[in-house]
């Protein structure tokens, strides 16, 4: 029995060895080996992406208190094209400050921010950092084609220019707002106050999903964008390191509309001039946006347009008014206080026939420079503005056409009073068509009948004249224009009989 029991025993511990990889083997069975192993990091990369941001600090941040901790996180630097990667990997919010902007070769003032894992920072993935907006809800917010994943797309690298364009838009408002709101609580934390205007244009978008901040038209929702600047200065109030600072609505609405007219300038610039504008309209030396509209503002003298040299109401244009054929339109101006201007504009004059024979004409004069120097408008033309015009009758051909060249000078300023030349831009219209549209452009010149018209200027904020409200929000989209060029800014319309 003894011996039974032995053997027993010995063919269970045969079998345990056996699956255990033992055996009757002579050398040494896995299972008896003690083998160490090393974890080894994955390094992560990406880009910082307003132009390509040189020289910038990123760092991890793990516990996503905006805060760079020494003991826990790790930090690195952006080099040429904006590169960055972190040696160990990177599980948190990527955090970006500081550097330079390759495009501009200004110092960047922002925070950039982008959720584990994205191949870009960008002023767009600053929005989805640690807000609860995704790529997909941020898409439909600023109008980008659906499935557009703003953390995986370098909107530098040309060829996602109209990603870009919504880049470099949001970009301005934000560090727009961020550079006001500052100057406003006495604070030099720019960085940290950009952070808490994307928060707030984040909460602003998601809570209102069915406006979005941008059109498909490349206008800009000044509502939304009105509400997103509220929400970022109570912010700032409920956060005790920021100075307590009051600002009227009247007055917070007038710094949107001036910062959307500079966000919509990119959405509706073309490739070659993207890089332009935004030298113009980021330089941190341009005077800051003016937050005091209703004691330092532009009105319109009298309330009224100028046409052939008449000085005509806005009750009297609304109502309807008599003129000959038009030879100019002006905007005379008056100014109040000492507001500071110094912006780029975009200005448009439109006409539409009622009945006879359908004309429509669309004239927009791109890149307008306008400053208050002294009490003295200066509005000139940039060397690179464009007049855009479409022309279309019951009959014939509609034209589209750009003019590239401004010499034979479409507008005049003479103290303060703006004067658009219609004449002479329908005469270089005149030249400049082929024989194909000359019979469209003919039946621009000696007009006559019933027209609707509108004047719409962008980038300048233009007020009755007793300050108590803006003009009226007025749009203008000229038809055909690709890139599509549109005016959406302030500005009078009504209705003209001819004669």
């Amino acid at each position: 029995m003894f011996k039974k029991k032995n053997s027993i025993l010995w063919l269970a511990m045969t079998a345990a060895l056996t699956a255990c990889g033992g055996g009757g083997s002579s050398s040494p069975s896995p299972a008896t080996t003690s083998t160490a192993t090393t974890t080894q990091a994955t390094p992560s990369s990406g880009k910082a992406v307003d132009g390509y941001l040189v020289g910038s600090t990123v760092f991890c941040d793990v516990n996503k208190n905006g805060v760079f901790d020494a003991a826990t996180e790790t930090t690195t630097t952006t080099l040429a094209g904006g590169a960055f990667t972190f040696a160990a990997g990177c599980s948190g919010t990527v955090v970006v400050t500081g550097g330079t902007d390759a495009t501009t070769n200004y110092a960047f003032k922002g925070t950039l921010k982008a959720p584990a894992g994205s191949a870009v920072a960008t002023p767009l993935t600053s929005l989805t950092a640690d807000t609860g907006m995704t790529a997909a809800q941020l898409a439909t917010a600023l109008g980008l084609p659906a499935g557009t994943d703003v953390t995986k797309l370098d909107p530098a690298d040309g060829s996602h220019q109209n990603l870009l364009r919504t880049t470099l838009a949001v970009q301005q408002i934000v560090q727009q707002l961020a550079n006001t709101l500052g100057t406003l609580a006495a604070s030099s934390d720019t960085s940290g106050i950009y952070t808490k205007v994307a928060n707030a244009v984040a909460a602003t978008l998601l809570a209102n999903p069915s406006l979005p901040m941008f059109g498909a038209d490349g206008s800009v929702n000044l509502t939304v964008l009105t509400a997103a600047a509220k929400g970022a200065v109570a912010s700032m109030a409920a956060d005790s390191k920021f100075n307590v600072f009051t600002i009227s609505d009247a007055n917070l609405a007038a710094m949107a509309a001036q910062i959307g007219a500079q966000a919509q300038q990119f959405l509706n610039a073309s490739d070659a001039d993207l890089a332009n504008l935004a030298s113009k309209l980021q330089n941190p030396a341009a005077a800051p946006i003016d937050t005091t509209a209703t004691t330092a503002y532009l009105a319109l003298q009298s309330d009224s347009v100028r046409i052939n040299g008449n000085q005509i109401s806005y009750a009297s244009l609304t109502a309807g008014a008599s003129i000959s054929t038009p030879t100019t339109f002006g905007l005379d101006f008056s100014i109040t206080g000492a507001p500071a201007i110094d912006t780029v504009a975009n200005l448009a004059l439109e006409l539409v026939e009622v009945g006879g024979q359908s004309r429509v004409l669309q004239l927009m004069i791109d890149k307008v420079n306008i400053k208050n120097v002294n009490g003295q408008l200066s509005i000139v033309p940039d060397a690179t503005a464009k007049v855009y015009v479409y022309g279309h009758t019951g009959s014939g051909n509609d034209i589209n056409l750009t003019l590239n060249d401004l010499t034979f000078k479409p507008i005049t300023v003479t103290n303060n009073s703006l004067t658009l030349n219609y004449k002479s831009l329908v005469n270089k219209v005149l030249a400049s068509v082929d024989n194909t549209t000359q019979t469209t452009a003919q039946k621009f010149t000696s007009i006559t009948g019933e027209f609707k018209i509108k004047v719409a200027i962008d980038g300048l904020r233009v007020r009755n004249l007793d300050g108590a409200a803006a003009l009226p929000s007025t749009a203008i989209t000229v038809t055909g224009s690709s890139p599509v060029q549109s005016v959406n800014g302030v500005g009078v319309s009504g209705t003209l009989t001819i004669q």
